[in-house]
């Protein structure tokens, strides 16, 4: 256990040595990049988020399908890796037949035909006034 402790103060002294020396006798201060914002920007491709399957395009987000597995109400977000959601495909909700109620952001702007074709328990869609094409 000594060996251990001995072998770590040793690499923590030669540690802190080097960033002494490399800037001519002091401490080098520590410098934190984030990145994480420009990764979710770069993404594109399908990315599941609640159990709803969605397309991540360059600039919007389209909704693709709904697992039966999701149940109850679902507030659909206005983003997804940082781009609107503005479509909903054709037949996304097919057959969700536990959904009770649906809530779409404003940024969607088309709902395509028979988005919540045999959702039979569905009992309330909330859908934005700007929606451009509804089928």
């Amino acid at each position: 256990m000594k060996i251990k402790k001995t072998i770590a103060m040793i690499m923590a002294l030669a540690f802190v040595g080097t960033a002494f020396m490399a800037n001519g006798s002091s401490f080098a201060k520590p410098s934190v990049t984030a990145y994480a914002a420009e990764e979710e920007l770069e993404f594109e491709g399908e990315v599941l988020v609640d159990g709803i399957d969605y397309d991540v395009k360059s600039n919007h987000v389209v909704l693709l399908d709904c697992q039966d597995s999701v149940k109850g109400e679902v507030i659909i977000p206005d983003t997804i890796k940082g781009r609107p959601v503005t479509v909903i495909r054709e037949n996304a909700f097919e057959s969700c037949s536990s959904l009770e109620k649906i809530e779409l952001p404003q940024s969607v702007k088309e709902i395509g035909d028979n988005a919540f074709l045999w959702c039979t328990s569905l009992k309330e869609v909330v859908i934005p006034d700007g929606v451009e094409k509804n089928r």
